[in-house]
């Protein structure tokens, strides 16, 4: 597990049969881009941006991002969110 993984100690709920990416925008210059969603939590999401996305977009750690969720709960349809770290896949 790496650093990025420990922050968030709540069970995790994999979302292994979503394949489909989502739209995401930077909340500075509210630019869109695209995601696939890999687990949610109550705290927090784990997301990956394909590799020509975060190219074009220019996304850095510490980016403050709103993702855009198809999803409805009681809480929230869109999630803020901050780049905390790149994996390369």
């Amino acid at each position: 597990m790496n650093e990025t993984q420990e922050r968030r100690r709540e069970i995790r709920t994999p979302l292994t049969m979503i394949t489909l990416p989502f739209v995401a925008t930077r909340e500075e210059d509210h630019q869109p881009f695209e995601y696939v969603l890999q687990d949610l939590s109550p705290s927090g999401a784990r997301f990956a941006i394909p590799n020509w996305a975060a190219n074009r977009d220019r996304l850095q750690v510490d980016d403050i991002v709103r993702l855009h969720l198809p999803l409805r709960s009681s809480s929230w349809a869109s999630l803020r969110s901050v780049i905390s770290s790149w994996i390369a896949t």
